[in-house]
């Protein structure tokens, strides 16, 4: 069944909050131990906003990917599909309701379903362990919390990340992810319950047919929707080939020169170039506003502010860990013990930042990129 899209209060979009409310809702729709089915778009949004720790408080102890043939028969657990209403993902949808691997079935798409695809979903229901069916609107990857990307192709976020090609452009067009981005943008005006004016440049014909695209979609969904509100919404479309100079400066804020400098993977990773780490996998630092809060504080800070408060950072680490151990006494040893779960947190985050900002001076002298962007400011001025 479709459900209204969940409403949107006053206070600013969080995009991260929404995918959390989605799934949260979501996952409690079955009880009992249950295994998560993805694809690969929702894949990449489970494995940025959502931990694991997450799926296990709503008892999930197994995620698989839809499209894996061998998967064992579980018929103790419940089992939640979370997918794109895509033709592959919906003949895997289709065979594994036939199969009947488990006990019951919750399925969840991140975008709005045909009338035909309701009745297939039920022909394929044979045996009757569909509980629920379920539209929710997540159909891009929230990177920040304002920020949210529409994956073309699953590779950028992937372990190799490769230079992206714009599949997209005035003399190019590619069909399939244009539809891509469209159906993006109809899910998260859907999420934010709202009708959008849509505004863009007159002469950019790419913009132009993505608008033309979205306008026509909404007037379907307006049919169903009727209260979706119109006012107070507008959409900008903007085709970064109309600004070619903005991507050439060089960012200063911490987040984006880590973006820019030693890149992020899958959302919210980063990989530093570490010789002296011997482990592959202690070289891999997760960078979100949730969980780190040096980087929630901070990330929008200047790269001086940064320098600053890392060394302060240092500092207040070794205070807070700064005792005689031959001379403490039990009331010491006591209140050591009594933060220590804050200090184990803190010897990370200082760990973390002070690898990430040693390999961002060691990419800024090496490019010479202080010199280099009093240059790109000349030339912007």
């Amino acid at each position: 069944m479709s459900v209204q899209p969940g409403g949107a209060n006053s206070r600013r979009y969080n995009c991260i909050e929404q995918v959390w409310a989605y799934l949260d809702a979501a996952f409690a729709r079955l009880d009992g131990l249950k295994v998560l089915l993805c694809d690969d778009s929702t894949r990449s949004i489970l494995s940025v906003a959502y931990s694991q720790h997450q799926l296990l408080r709503h008892n999930i102890v197994l995620v698989d990917m839809l499209s894996n043939k061998d998967r064992y028969p579980l018929k103790h657990f419940a089992c939640v599909i979370l997918c794109r209403p895509t033709p592959s993902s919906l003949a895997c949808v289709y065979q594994e309701l036939a199969e009947g691997n488990f006990s019951s079935y919750a399925l969840f798409f991140t975008n709005m379903l045909e009338p035909t695809l309701i009745q297939s979903l039920a022909n394929a229901d044979v045996v009757n362990l569909v509980a629920w069916v379920e539209e929710v609107y997540t159909d891009s990857v929230p990177v920040t919390e304002w920020v949210c990307v529409t994956l073309l192709r699953p590779t950028p976020l992937g372990a190799s990340p490769t230079l992206p090609l714009n599949p997209i452009t005035h003399a190019q067009w590619d069909a399939s992810s244009f539809e891509r981005m469209a159906d993006s943008i109809i899910s998260t005006m859907l999420s934010t319950n709202r009708r959008p004016v849509i505004r863009y440049r007159s002469n950019n014909t790419v913009a132009q047919k993505l608008a033309t695209e979205v306008a026509a979609r909404m007037k379907k969904v307006h049919a169903i929707y009727p209260d979706l509100k119109a006012k107070e919404s507008v959409l900008v479309i903007l085709d970064r080939m109309d600004d070619p100079v903005t991507p050439l400066l060089m960012p200063w804020t911490y987040e984006a020169m880590i973006h820019e400098l030693i890149g992020f993977q899958r959302g919210n990773e980063v990989v530093l170039d570490d010789p002296d780490i011997e482990k592959p996998e202690d070289r891999v630092h997760v960078l979100t506003a949730n969980t780190d809060t040096f980087y929630g504080q901070h990330r929008y800070d200047n790269w001086g502010q940064v320098c600053i408060a890392v060394s302060e950072m240092v500092k207040a680490y070794k205070e807070m860990n700064n005792f005689d151990r031959s001379a403490v006494s039990l009331e010491e040893i006591k209140n050591f013990m009594n933060r220590f779960p804050e200090a184990k947190k803190q010897s990370v985050q200082v760990t973390r930042h002070c690898a990430v900002t040693s390999q961002l001076v060691g990419e800024i002298n090496g490019r010479n990129l202080t010199r280099l962007s009093v240059l790109e400011q000349d030339m912007v001025s």
